[in-house]
């Protein structure tokens, strides 16, 4: 897949993993990014980015043979004119946010069998949240959402996650605004919350800066 067109496209670029590969990255900017696994090794917890992180908690989510068939379980109760879809992976709206820039991400992005996408129609002003419960998570497993708020609209999002704590989960949660839409993302750990990444990329749709995602 191509890197989307967005200041990603300026780290995107050729970089080694040898000796440099532990050094860390003076900056996010830095980071490589890529859809394609093998641009991005696994961390030993050396890193910069990574030295604060429980490795063995996560360290099963850095290899997609650990990972169990199957996406993570999810519904979403969405209000009227709310469009919930369940979409392949050829889907032109998915990966359109930012290109992964960790292991887990790229992991992520290469697990998801199929992925969930709300469209929150422009100029719609939604009088109660969407819901989206992520529950009864099992295993390991990769998760991949897409939320896409039209112009000028208004609405909340919540998120919600409750599992085994044994399970694992690997999500990326891609936002996209329209001009001047006013877009809240609530994201909620309840119970037995799995240990899990999640990745929440958002970008506006026109680069204006009337276009605010809150969280």
């Amino acid at each position: 897949m191509t890197t989307p067109n967005t200041i990603v496209d300026t780290m995107n670029k050729a970089h080694s993993h040898g000796a440099d590969a532990e050094k860390a990255h003076p900056s996010r900017a830095d980071r490589p990014t890529s859809f394609d696994l093998n641009d991005i090794a696994v961390p030993h917890g050396r890193e910069e980015d990574w030295r604060f992180t429980p490795m063995r908690r996560i360290e099963r989510l850095f290899e997609p043979a650990n990972y169990d068939a199957g996406d993570a379980p999810v519904t979403v109760d969405a209000p009227a004119p709310v469009v919930v879809e369940t979409v392949s992976r050829e889907d032109k709206r998915l990966g359109t946010v930012l290109a992964p820039g960790d292991r887990t991400a790229v992991v992520a992005w290469n697990g998801f069998e199929q992925a969930t996408v709300v469209e929150i129609p422009a100029e719609a002003e939604l009088g109660a949240p969407v819901r989206i419960n992520v529950a009864d998570v099992e295993g390991t497993r990769a998760q991949h959402l897409v939320i896409r708020a039209g112009a000028f609209s208004k609405a909340t999002v919540i998120l919600s996650h409750t599992g085994s704590a044994q399970a694992a989960l690997n999500q990326t949660v891609e936002v996209e605004t329209g001009d001047s839409a006013n877009l809240t993302v609530v994201s909620l750990q309840n119970g037995t919350t799995p240990p899990c990444t999640r990745r929440t990329s958002a970008s506006p749709w026109a680069a204006t800066p009337s276009s605010p995602t809150s969280w």
